[in-house]
């Protein structure tokens, strides 16, 4: 099954050795030594990590999945050690079946470059397959991303997903199980990472209403319009993504001179 037939059955693929493992090792080190005033910026706004959102084969990839025009609006992250969020989904209409969302194909795609090993190892990325089909998180075989360094993920916004994946004696262990609920509670359980997590996560998607109703529900969340005042896009970032040919949405200037009527910090169904 080919790379794209791959991702469409799914929900996510994985293209392993997309850099290196000394491309990775310095990556690492970039997102590691990362100064205080930069750890909360996104990517293209980080002079030393955005090569990463602009790899031409990263976006080769994103090409091949979601079309040739691709467009960024500030949705990617350096993420140490954060916390689990559990089983989720990333679209606005998340939980409801019947929104504009689950209307054909969903050309929002993320993607989680992970440092470190996790190949039998603990706080990697749990997914469950054909997910991306289905407004339930709880339907999909569970998957656990078994990646090396090199290795990125790419990922439907529509799929379920959940970071810090547990493993016990190296097996994963699906965190909505019996099981997995149970060692939840007793952390003493689950086996111990080897090193600091550290994982470049960033999202492209094709132009069109899916991704105007995802902007909307970006401005409706106090994290998404923070990033965005946030945002240090400087001429020269600007340039390099226009070179690689991805349109730079100003996020800043969306939520100061056009914002959403309401602002939430948790997830809420945006109307339509």
């Amino acid at each position: 099954m080919n790379l794209v037939s791959s991702y469409n059955q799914d929900g996510f693929i994985i293209v392993r050795q997309l850099f290196t493992p000394e491309e990775v090792s310095d990556i690492r080190n970039s997102a590691l030594s990362l100064p205080q005033d930069q750890k909360h910026l996104d990517l293209l706004s980080i002079p030393t990590l955005s090569h990463v959102l602009l790899d031409k084969r990263v976006l080769g990839v994103f090409r091949e999945l979601i079309g040739e025009d691709l467009v960024y609006y500030g949705d990617s992250n350096v993420s140490i050690n954060a916390p689990s969020h559990g089983f989720h989904k990333d679209n606005p209409d998340r939980n409801d079946p019947n929104g504009p969302d689950w209307i054909g194909d969903y050309p929002l795609v993320r993607f989680g470059l992970y440092t470190q090993s996790h190949k039998g190892l603990p706080e990697g990325l749990d997914l469950r397959q054909g997910s991306h089909l289905h407004a339930s998180i709880h339907k999909g075989k569970h998957v656990q991303a078994d990646t090396e360094p090199g290795d990125v993920v790419f990922w439907n916004a529509r799929t379920t997903h959940s970071g810090f994946g547990m493993t016990v004696l190296g097996r994963p262990v699906d965190p909505s199980s019996i099981a997995g609920r149970l060692i939840w509670k007793f952390p003493a359980l689950r086996d111990k990472p080897k090193v600091k997590r550290a994982v470049l996560f960033g999202t492209l998607a094709a132009p069109g209403s899916h991704l105007e109703r995802y902007i909307l529900s970006l401005k409706s969340r106090e994290y998404g319009v923070k990033q965005a005042l946030d945002s240090r896009h400087d001429p020269a970032a600007l340039k390099a993504a226009a070179a690689a040919g991805v349109s730079v949405r100003d996020m800043k200037l969306e939520v100061t001179e056009r914002p959403y009527h309401t602002v939430r910090a948790d997830h809420w169904q945006i109307p339509y």
